[in-house]
C-alpha cells in the first residue's frame, strides 16, 4: 500500500475515531457526570480533552510508515531486487564558480 493510499484511509479513519470518541466522551458526560461537583467536571474534561490524541497518535504513525521497497520500485519503474540498476547518463558534478569581489 502506498503512502498516498494510507493518508487517505488514515484520514477517514480520523474522522470516524474523533466522531466515536466525541460521542463516547459525551454519553460518560451525560450518563455520570451530569451534576457533579467543579473540580470533578474540569479533571474529565481535562482527560477527555487530551485523551483523544492517543489513538489519534497510532493513525499517524501509521500513515507515516514509509512505502515498502517493492511498491517503492513498482512507482519508479526500477529493477526489481536481485538485478543491477545501471544509470546509463550519470549525474556529472560541475563545481560552480563563483565571482567573488576583490
Amino acid at each position: 500500500m502506498t503512502q498516498g493510499t494510507r493518508k487517505l484511509l488514515g484520514l477517514l479513519a480520523m474522522l470516524a475515531l474523533l466522531v466515536a470518541y466525541v460521542w463516547l466522551a459525551s454519553e460518560i458526560y451525560f450518563r455520570f457526570l451530569t451534576g457533579a461537583a467543579t473540580q470533578l467536571l474540569l479533571g474529565y474534561f481535562a482527560f477527555a480533552g487530551f485523551f483523544w490524541a492517543v489513538p489519534v497518535a497510532f493513525v499517524i504513525w501509521w500513515m507515516e510508515r514509509p512505502d515498502s521497497s517493492r511498491s517503492n520500485l513498482a512507482e519508479l519503474g526500477e529493477d526489481g531486487p536481485g538485478r543491477e540498476h545501471v544509470d546509463i547518463a550519470p549525474r556529472l558534478e560541475q563545481p560552480v564558480e563563483r565571482n567573488a569581489r576583490q
